[in-house]
């Protein structure tokens, strides 16, 4: 009966740490993807602005945001990556369906 009731005990705790460990993956890993998605989504914004006043004066100062944006997104799509390829994040994150972005 004692061993029944470790075997209990060993299985809720493994079931439990399992489940902390999921959900805290899940939670750095889709609010970093949410952030670098949001960050693409920005580059996308500014190189249609900078494609509208190509030619103007304005051309000069959109370049600019543009290049600063698409660096903030490098920044916040490499913290993603590396993130992802951390050793307590790579086989959950993998199996949630979490994918490097290029």
């Amino acid at each position: 009966m004692r061993e029944i009731v470790a075997f209990l005990i060993a299985g809720g705790s493994l079931l439990a740490l399992n489940t902390v460990w999921f959900l805290s993956v899940y939670r750095i890993l889709s609010e970093k993807r949410k952030s670098a998605l949001s960050a693409a989504e920005q580059v996308k914004l500014h190189t249609d602005g900078f494609r509208q006043v190509k030619g103007s004066p304005q051309e000069l100062t959109a370049r600019r945001v543009l290049s600063v944006s698409r660096e903030i997104f490098q920044q916040i799509r490499d913290g993603y990556n590396q993130a992802l390829r951390h050793p307590l994040c790579r086989i959950p994150g993998y199996l949630m369906g979490f994918r490097p972005l290029p």
